[in-house]
């Protein structure tokens, strides 16, 4: 018995009829219009503008309509500026352009078998002269749906035929990507306070595409999910971590703050606000102030027993020492534990401390590697600078094995002599 492992008829024929429907829409490999240039995108009616996103200039190579555009250009229309050099006037052209994710066939420059559902012709057929323009319908470019939730190009068609042969012989194609899709909202996590700052958490595990950044909002009254529509709200923008140190300068103490954060992608859409967390700043003795409480009269601030030590102010290391409480010790009930008991035996160390050079100059020894940690915790997080200190560490270590080695070899080689 023989098993027949061809397809049935009817399937062979609706396959052959789906790759010729395919095959009348794919484009040819045909050569770009010689001499070429989009020389500008213009708009058409005056009271809007285009934004800088959608590529208006010469030399824009990129194109994008993202949510708050695509609600903008709704009734307007576009005007594209053309140049084609090199051609003479043997040549025909024809223009259209396609819905996102859609397509037109350009085998010819009257886009003969055009779907009118799909693809809008502008122009066909007409005799090609070196500057032209045509209009594009913004409402149809776009899709008209500007809350789809989708991300794709619509497609802008120029077709050169000869006039004497009417095969379609050089094309251009220009994609403008409609980027209707919000990113997800981020999770914030928590809100750290400190004295006249907020340290906020975020995470985001929802969104995984690139150029993702973020924005901070802040305020003393619950947060709208538009936040433009009350001015009492801050931002702060472009922010690429997933934390932030809300260090405004009109941040005040013992106040309650509500905070939100959202994502926002490469195409400036912006997700969703997350849910609201609120804080309080709190007021906390800084170091310097609890050096002049007893009596300290170095010029300096924030860390007393350091200004004792270097009796200047120090200032790039204080920020890295302040910044290590604020954002590495104060989060944690050990850090805090830290913080409260330095706070409590510290100051009396500096007094006793600044009165003795030779003291000052052991202890401006022994900050050294404290500031280095800091600057690797608070640059690079608790766990990453630990991390760095191993490698540090064992190159160190490996390194001097080699440095003994050698030398050893250099005695052998001596007592051989």
């Amino acid at each position: 018995m023989t098993t027949n492992h061809s397809p049935p008829r009817r399937h062979l024929l609706a396959a052959i009829l789906a790759l010729g429907a395919a095959a009348s829409w794919a484009s040819p490999a045909l050569a770009e219009i010689s001499g070429f240039s989009l020389r500008s995108i213009e708009e058409v009616g005056n009271g809007w503008s285009l934004d800088s996103r959608f590529g208006k200039t010469t030399d824009a190579i990129e194109h994008f309509v993202n949510i708050e555009d695509c609600d903008t250009y709704q009734g307007r229309k576009a005007r594209f500026n053309v140049t084609v050099q090199n051609l003479g006037s043997t040549y025909t052209y024809g223009v259209a352009y396609a819905k996102p994710g859609k397509a037109c066939p350009d085998t010819h420059a009257d886009f003969d078998g055009f779907d009118p559902e799909q693809c809008t012709v502008v122009v066909n057929d007409l005799e090609l002269v070196s500057n032209f323009d045509f209009e594009v319908d913004l409402s149809v470019l776009t899709g008209g749906k500007c809350d789809a939730g989708t991300n794709a190009d619509a497609r802008v068609y120029v077709v050169v035929e000869s006039s004497t042969s009417g095969v379609a012989v050089q094309s251009e194609r220009i994609d403008v990507t409609i980027d209707l899709e919000r990113p997800a909202s981020p999770v914030l996590t928590e809100i750290v306070p400190a004295d006249r700052r907020l340290v906020a958490r975020w995470s985001d595990d929802n969104n995984d595409e690139d150029g993702l950044t973020y924005e901070v909002y802040f305020s003393t009254s619950t947060i709208p999910d538009d936040p433009s529509t009350d001015s009492n709200v801050k931002s702060k923008t472009g922010i690429t971590d997933k934390s932030y140190n809300i260090d405004d300068d009109s941040l005040k103490n013992d106040v309650q703050y509500f905070v939100r954060v959202a994502a926002v992608d490469d195409a400036d859409n912006m997700s969703v606000l997350s849910a609201q967390l609120s804080q309080t700043p709190v007021s906390s003795t800084d170091f310097w102030e609890h050096y002049q409480e007893v009596g300290g009269t170095e010029k300096g601030g924030y860390c007393f027993i350091a200004t004792a030590a270097y009796g200047s102010p120090m200032a790039g290391q204080l920020d890295l020492l302040r910044a290590f409480r604020d954002t590495v010790l104060l989060p944690t009930a050990p850090g805090r534990a830290f913080v409260s008991q330095y706070y409590r035996w510290g100051r009396f160390a500096a007094v006793f401390i600044a009165q003795r050079p030779a003291l000052r100059a052991v202890v401006r020894v022994a900050l050294v590697p404290l500031v280095w940690f800091a600057a690797l915790t608070t640059g690079f997080g608790l766990l990453g600078g630990f991390a760095l200190l191993l490698l540090a560490a064992a190159a160190l270590t490996l390194t001097r094995r080699r440095l003994s080695e050698r030398v050893f070899d250099g005695l052998r080689l001596e007592a051989r002599r």
